[in-house]
């Protein structure tokens, strides 16, 4: 027996004249190839860190011209608890539904106990608003006052894991959490990110606008985060303006400006020429650069990689 994601060794040592040579089988499939080491003249089959996946009946073959034998060899992998889906903070408004998951694997599956702010759930006075199915809380109609701390723990014989989750009961028409009309300079067909940050409860509903008009943004090159971060594909010229973002509940709404400017890019669109001189003669080399009249530009020259001084 073997523990999840600890190393498995796994020896056969065979006798014989000539020296048999060992080979290694896994009954019911191949060896995992991209996980297993052979060593000591294949007579040991090591994996580094196993999974439930390399549990089964491993089989190592001796023969020589004389004959040959093998031997069986069953490995079980038991696992501590591991997290499938970890309970999360929940904010909730006073009337509103929720839930908390706790969900673990392992091997044995492991047992989900419930507590409240340190107690076992089940001993804690009865909620009509709450209801415990397994690794599942469901909340109802929630009211002020009822915000506590719950916790999951999820054991076996090989051990245990603890999560906290907090969930808020609040009351809290929208707000802005970020700066407040923020100016964001970017470079033409870059992907450009304008971030929105925004609470409330209930959760309010987030739409962006451009220069105050039409609809909300979302779609084609335009993808709005759950956070309130709005992307923008790939930056245009005609992409610049104003953009609001509003967040709506139903307890009022907030909203915040975010000024985007886009550049052209910098870019050279007549470089040095290659040229044959004359020792001692002129040489002259040209570079046009072209770029946002608004950005200041320096130009710089190297010589085999090297900064080449002025006056040189």
């Amino acid at each position: 027996m073997v523990l999840r994601d600890e190393q498995l060794l796994l020896e056969c040592i065979a006798a014989g004249l000539p020296t048999p040579a060992i080979k290694w089988f896994k009954k019911g499939g191949d060896l995992p190839a991209q996980k297993v080491k052979l060593e000591n003249f294949n007579k040991t089959l090591k994996i580094v860190s196993v999974s439930e996946e390399d549990a089964g009946v491993y089989v190592c073959m001796a023969n020589n011209h004389l004959g040959s034998i093998r031997h069986s060899i069953f490995v079980q992998v038991k696992a501590a608890p591991y997290w499938l889906d970890k309970p999360t903070d929940l904010v909730l408004a006073p009337d509103e539904n929720g839930r908390l998951v706790c969900r673990a694997n392992g091997n044995p599956k492991p047992n989900i106990q419930w507590l409240i702010n340190g107690q076992p759930i089940d001993s804690s006075p009865p909620n009509l608003n709450r209801e415990v199915l397994g690794d599942t809380i469901i909340f109802r109609s929630v009211q002020m006052g009822s915000s506590a701390v719950y916790q999951c723990n999820a054991s076996n014989q090989h051990g245990y894991l603890l999560a906290n989750a907090f969930v808020s009961v609040l009351d809290m028409p929208p707000r802005m959490l970020g700066p407040k009309n923020q100016l964001i300079k970017v470079i033409e067909n870059n992907r450009t990110f304008l971030d929105c940050p925004f609470f409330g409860s209930p959760l309010p509903e987030l739409r962006w606008f451009k220069n105050g008009q039409g609809s909300g943004l979302d779609g084609g090159q335009y993808r709005v985060y759950i956070n309130g971060t709005l992307e923008i594909k790939r930056a245009r010229a005609e992409d610049e303006g104003t953009y609001t973002c509003v967040a709506n509940s139903i307890l009022g709404k907030a909203e915040n400006q975010v000024r985007l400017e886009v550049k052209e890019p910098t870019r050279i669109v007549r470089a040095p020429e290659h040229q044959s001189a004359i020792r001692g003669s002129t040489v002259r080399f040209d570079c046009k650069v072209k770029s946002d009249p608004s950005l200041p530009v320096t130009v710089a020259w190297t010589k085999d990689d090297k900064p080449l001084n002025h006056g040189w």
